[in-house]
């Protein structure tokens, strides 16, 4: 049977530290009922920036004939327009640091204080994101151990496009060198029904 993984030492990178704790803050949400909520990552045209956005998955699906995919993004405006993104997807990139999706009071907060202020600063995206869904909560939690582990996932190239396979996962170089695919999310149900409230 195989092991588990040897989880490596922590990486002196900050902005890949910063990249771990949006991650885990989108977990903390799926955990408290917010499973709506999806993520896509992609690289600036320069290749210098990476791009964090947070989206409920109604804003995703488009109708039940067509399968969900994070291959039909440009809708998201990967250009300029992401440091003011529309109401329904919320924006972080690398170029901000610890302010997290802009707020200046976001440095030294833990992912767990970040998602209570996602959720009291993204009201509508928030709303819209608390439902079941439990295909794709387990999906991201496998990719979190990949990220906790030294992966960077990127699902769009804005220069490039997307890899058809999947999502590629690139080493950290902290953490060796490497590459590989990790599959599409799954498509979230059409008929979803509120989560109850969590305490």
């Amino acid at each position: 049977m195989p092991l588990l993984p040897e989880i490596p030492s922590r990486s002196d990178d900050r902005s890949f530290r910063r990249l771990i704790r949006v991650f885990q803050m989108v977990h903390h949400l799926h955990k408290a009922g917010y499973q709506g909520l999806r993520v896509m990552t992609a690289v600036s045209g320069s290749g210098a920036g990476y791009r964090f956005f947070v989206i409920p998955s109604s804003v995703l699906r488009y109708s039940p004939d067509s399968s969900l995919s994070y291959r039909n993004i440009k809708h998201l405006s990967l250009g300029a327009d992401t440091t003011n993104p529309r109401d329904e997807a919320a924006y972080h990139g690398s170029g901000m640091g610890n302010k997290y999706f802009g707020w200046e009071d976001a440095p030294g907060k833990t992912a767990d204080e970040l998602a209570n202020l996602f959720i009291q600063r993204c009201p509508q995206i928030a709303e819209l994101s608390l439902t079941r869904d439990w295909k794709y909560a387990g999906w991201f939690n496998e990719l979190l151990g990949k990220i906790e582990n030294g992966w960077i996932p990127v699902c769009y190239y804005v220069a490039t496009g997307h890899n058809v396979e999947g999502i590629e996962l690139n080493r950290h170089s902290a953490f060796g060198h490497g590459y590989e695919i990790f599959p599409w999310p799954p498509d979230p149900p059409f008929q979803v029904r509120r989560a109850p409230e969590f305490l």
